[in-house]
């Protein structure tokens, strides 16, 4: 099943802007990925894997 993630212009406006490319990349990525019950079932070698991003990358995104 696929599905799409409405992205609004204020994004751009939101503090996640504010962050490193490297985490914005993480988080769209994961937007992208969500389920329906906008959840990310995945571990972060997988978010890695999407973002192109090293798994440790993605462990510094979330923990922002």
């Amino acid at each position: 099943m696929s599905t799409f993630v409405p992205i609004f212009d204020k994004i751009v406006d939101s503090s996640i802007w504010d962050e490193e490319d490297w985490v914005v990349k993480v988080f769209l990525t994961m937007l992208a990925k969500q389920d329906r019950d906008h959840v990310v079932r995945a571990s972060a070698y997988n978010i890695g894997k999407w973002s192109r991003k090293e798994e440790g990358v993605v462990l510094k995104a979330l923990a922002i």
